[in-house]
């Protein structure tokens, strides 16, 4: 992820978060940056809404083999102690820089 996200100015860094926080504001923000006008900004988002796990009937979120659940930033739950402590102990600037915190699962061993 460095190398990509130093490849390019013209990068949008978008968390998934954002997305199911606010989905037409984000779809927006994202569809502007690739230079929709306002009319097809609001043409896509309506189009894109179905897709909107908020806006979903829980049997339709159960149907979706791509949705387990409603909620996202599972990764920490998954992980053991010393597993989240050696990947944020690698990443943890990285971690950061896309805006998300650390769990400070690593205090005490610098």
């Amino acid at each position: 992820m460095r190398g990509w996200r130093l490849a390019t100015e013209d990068l949008l860094d978008v968390q998934l978060e954002a997305v199911s926080r606010d989905y037409d504001g984000t779809l927006r923000a994202i569809f502007r940056h690739l230079g929709f006008s306002g009319a097809e900004c609001e043409e896509a988002i309506a189009l894109a809404a179905p897709h909107d796990i908020a806006r979903m009937s829980d049997d339709a979120v159960a149907r979706n083999p791509h949705i387990h659940s409603r909620t996202i930033s599972k990764w920490r739950q998954f992980l053991s102690a010393a597993q989240l402590g050696e990947f944020e102990q690698r990443y943890g600037d990285l971690i950061v820089n896309l805006g998300y915190p650390l769990s400070n699962q690593g205090e005490g061993d610098a």
